[in-house]
């Protein structure tokens, strides 16, 4: 008889164990994310200003759709684990062609041939990864202390890179972008760790990372690490609510040894209450040197947004270039509109690009962004 009271007793305290469970999980566990879809097309099927696959064509072309999810789960106090899910189409396998190594190295590159590609290695039309992924502890605002993969604090977006609705322009500045005979100024992700705090008026990031390595960052296969310094300052209040100046700095090696450092600035200016809405001026410029290659790139935008309830309107105006040292500029100069509505976000942007030979042409760009 004894037994059978302990079996009743131990199946009514644990029965409810499963509902607890998840309650404690759902209100620790944060899920949410973002959705994009671009449209470009331009007057050449070949443009030096690093645009992405999908702006190298005279036809246009809807190549860039992408899904992403953010997990974000608090196992205790002061701590966090954050990772992003991506599920995008991935042009660059699918109609370019084959991934191979150059000869005589594992360094893996991209064969691009817009006529179709002789052997394609995924069926597929995209791919699913994981973006990044970091554990988090904050001690105090000032010292918060990150471990995993991360994007990489540089300037004014780079953290927020795939935070897509926050940007006004449809295509990223060049700033950003791999650039033709210098590549990235820094790379977007790294493995490593971060110090970092955050006052109403001022933030710092220092970090020890991986760098570049045969694989993107993932693998390093050189004993250099990289380090990397990200400082700012802001108006926490006030008609200038938001404007801030700052600098970086990054350091390492690449696959082949060869040591880039990049030094940035950015600031942003942004007004409001002029008239009925807010004026913001903002900009950015880096120096880069790899080995004996140096290299500049800097971009400028001026926008005016206009807020009525739920809705936004942004006109703006941009200009963008990059160059090496005591060498022509490529460059562009164009204007944009967003439109927004609560989360969701239409920008459209048209560039003039002038080339280093002096030979030009014309990029438009579509764009649909949505938070959730």
């Amino acid at each position: 008889m004894f037994m059978w009271f302990f079996y009743l007793f131990a199946f009514l305290f644990f029965l409810p164990l499963p509902t607890f469970a998840v309650d404690i999980i759902s209100e620790r566990l944060s899920i949410y994310g973002y959705s994009a879809f671009n449209f470009c097309i331009s007057t050449k099927n070949k443009i030096g200003l690093g645009l992405p696959y999908e702006c190298q064509s005279k036809g246009g072309s809807f190549a860039q759709a992408l899904f992403a999810s953010f997990f974000e789960f608090e196992p205790f106090e002061k701590a966090r684990f954050l990772s992003e899910i991506e599920m995008k189409y991935v042009p660059e396998l699918e109609i370019f062609g084959k991934i191979e190594a150059k000869k005589n190295q594992d360094k893996y590159e991209v064969e691009y041939d817009d006529k179709g590609a002789g052997k394609v290695l995924v069926e597929g039309f995209g791919e699913i990864d994981i973006a990044f992924a970091f554990f988090e502890y904050r001690f105090i605002d000032l010292l918060v202390f990150r471990a995993g993969k991360y994007l990489n604090p540089f300037g004014l977006y780079l953290e927020k890179r795939d935070a897509v609705p926050v940007y006004l322009f449809a295509l990223l500045p060049s700033i950003y972008r791999k650039l033709p005979d210098i590549g990235t100024l820094i790379p977007l992700y790294n493995h490593g760790i971060q110090l970092r705090g955050e006052l109403p008026f001022l933030g710092y990031v220092v970090q020890v990372a991986n760098g570049r390595g045969s694989v993107a960052n993932a693998i390093d296969r050189n004993a250099d690490k990289a380090i990397g310094a990200h400082i700012f300052a802001r108006v926490p209040g006030g008609k200038l609510t938001g404007s801030m100046i700052g600098g970086d700095f990054y350091t390492d090696k690449d696959f082949d040894n060869k040591r880039q450092t990049t030094f940035g600035g950015f600031a942003l200016l942004s007004i409001s209450e002029v008239g009925p809405g807010h004026l913001q001026l903002l900009g950015e410029m880096a120096y880069t040197r790899i080995a004996e290659v140096k290299a500049v790139a800097g971009y400028g935008l001026l926008g005016y947004s206009l807020t009525i309830q739920s809705f936004a309107l942004t006109p703006y105006f941009i200009t963008d270039g990059f160059a090496k040292i005591k060498a022509k500029v490529t460059n562009s100069i164009g204007g944009g509109l967003a439109f927004d509505y609560n989360t969701l976000r239409i920008k459209t942007q048209v560039l003039n690009v002038r080339e280093k030979n002096g030979d030009s042409s014309i990029v438009f760009a579509f764009g649909i962004a949505l938070a959730f």
